[in-house]
Parts: C-alpha cells; structure tokens; sequence
C-alpha cells in the first residue's frame, strides 16, 4: 500500500511540473502571440537553482531554502531581462524572435561547460 501511495504523489508531482510549463507556454503565447523557445531552458535554470540551494542549506537553514530560491531567480530573470530583452524592444519578425533562441543557446551552453 506504501508503495502506491508514493507513486501516486510522484505522479502528482510530476504532473504538476507538466501543467507549470503549459500554463507557462499558453501563457506567454496568448500574451506575446509568439512561442518562447528558452522556456524549458528557464526550467532547467530554476531546477539547478533549486538543487544547488537546497544542498548548500542541507543541514543549517533548510527552511530559508525557499526564499533564497526565489530571489535568486528573481535576479536571474532580471538579468536575462537586461541582457536579451531591451535591446530588442520594438523589434518585429525575425529580431523580435531571436531573443528566446539566443538565450538558450547561452543557457545550454553554460550548463554543458565543465570546466
């Protein structure tokens, strides 16, 4: 009984993600009318975000977690604000739509750096 108890909020959990990206997606295509391509890439973002906090606090502040995780993404997104955003404002067609895939390309690139 255990065992289907776990897997049923596993499956919870995992559907939760699912629906955050497809509020995510219908949300920023029914805004903008344009698809985002860097959306998984911001996910990813927030999920070694997430990891790297929640290690880092394991032990002494867990429950600050939370809270740093969210300024820090806070910040994240200010900065791919600053520095793909802007510059491209007023844009249509063809520079209005390289912003998502260049910034995914920085962001996979980064995370496959190793070293």
């Amino acid at each position: 009984m255990r065992f289907y108890l776990q897997q049923a909020l596993n499956a919870l959990q995992v559907g939760s993600v699912y629906a955050l990206i497809a509020l995510g997606y219908t949300m920023v295509y029914g805004i903008l009318t344009m698809i985002n391509f860097a959306h998984g890439d911001v996910f990813m973002v927030s999920g070694y975000v997430a990891f790297f906090v929640s290690t880092a606090l394991i032990g002494s502040q867990l429950h600050l977690a939370p809270a740093l995780r969210i300024l820090l993404l806070n910040f994240a997104g200010q900065q791919r604000d600053v520095h793909f955003s802007q510059h491209r404002v007023g844009l249509v067609g063809n520079g209005f739509m390289d912003h998502p895939v260049e910034f995914g390309r920085v962001i996979r690139r980064e995370a496959a750096y190793d070293g």
